[in-house]
């Protein structure tokens, strides 16, 4: 590889730094909404009906699998001082940006709204404000995706669906190979994703194997 080679090479691979790191940067800096406001623009046919798609998932009901005998069965097993609904153990991933160390629920969003859009994309106050100056604009850039939202992935989904989870089940997902996993983040993403047709994107995944 020769030196201008080299030099183009580290330079873009410098941008693709850079860009990430501004984007956890920018989530870090922003603070919770709430899936309502989210509501007012992913919610169009048009554009992929995102947050019907969720409320159509296991996610946003996670506060209340908290609240069934399973849940509380899985609690005593683990020796939890509390009921599940109540112990930041569960809690903290059941229930959107709360305190893992207290189980105290953020005042922009009530339990009940579970595991929301913000859990896997980050704080949503930046990307509120991009979308209302973009409405006033007129030929403004679409989005300001990834600077001040983050794209999840399998490490994203890893914090929660792991082995430490009391109702963990290695042999949950079959793979294609026909092995047997506690996780797979193909299918799994297969069963949330909610793209936007309006936008290129590669190929959303198959469900394949069987859970």
């Amino acid at each position: 590889m020769n030196s201008q080679s080299w030099r183009t090479e580290t330079t873009a691979i410098a941008m693709v730094v850079g860009m990430f790191l501004s984007a956890w940067v920018a989530a870090q800096d922003a603070e919770y909404v709430g899936q309502q406001k989210c509501k007012m623009c992913h919610n169009k046919p048009t554009t992929g009906e995102q947050w019907n798609k969720w409320k159509q998932t296991k996610h946003a009901e996670a506060y209340k699998a908290l609240l069934t005998d399973p849940a509380k069965e899985y609690a005593k097993k683990a020796g939890l001082q509390k009921p599940p609904e109540e112990s930041p153990e569960c809690l903290r991933c059941h229930v959107t940006a709360v305190d893992a160390k207290t189980g105290a629920f953020h005042p922009q969003l009530p339990k009940e709204e579970s595991i929301q859009c913000e859990s896997c994309h980050g704080p949503g106050s930046k990307h509120l404000e991009y979308g209302k100056k973009m409405l006033l604009v007129k030929g403004a850039p679409p989005s300001d995706v990834p600077t001040n939202i983050l794209k999840p992935d399998e490490k994203t989904c890893l914090t929660c669906h792991n082995n430490e989870s009391p109702a963990w089940k290695p042999d949950k997902y079959t793979l294609e190979d026909g092995s047997k996993a506690g996780f797979d983040f193909k299918q799994a993403l297969a069963q949330v994703v909610h793209l936007n047709p309006e936008k290129k994107h590669e190929p959303a995944p198959a469900a394949t194997g069987k859970k």
